[in-house]
């Protein structure tokens, strides 16, 4: 999913998933989802792999620069921070598995011996 933000009069692409978590996580050496909700270096470091991320998916370049986050932030930190959690919820129109990872548990059962037949 990709969504976009007005920044300086430019469409700016976005899109939180496994792209910019592992980038998060490898500049930060946290887990993007641990994170306090009150963190804004936590922030800047998201918003800009978001935005990397989202530009890849659209195959564009991205139209600012690293340096250019807190400005971006500034000016769209409210509709960016309330939109996160769109990126980590069930789309409406797929229903949530409950199938569970075989365990190997269950029940014991001896082979049988093939038949002398």
């Amino acid at each position: 999913m990709v969504k976009h933000v007005t920044y300086n009069g430019v469409e700016i692409p976005y899109s939180i998933g496994y792209y910019a978590l592992k980038r998060f996580k490898g500049e930060t050496g946290q887990d993007f989802e641990k994170t306090p909700d009150d963190d804004l270096e936590a922030l800047e470091v998201i918003a800009w792999y978001a935005i990397e991320a989202g530009c890849k998916i659209e195959k564009i370049d991205c139209p600012i620069d690293r340096d250019e986050i807190e400005m971006f932030l500034n000016e769209c930190m409210n509709e960016f921070n309330e939109s996160i959690p769109d990126f980590f919820q069930t789309p409406p129109n797929k229903k949530p598995t409950t199938a569970k990872r075989p365990t190997g548990g269950g029940k014991k059962t001896t082979p049988k011996k093939p038949s002398s037949k």
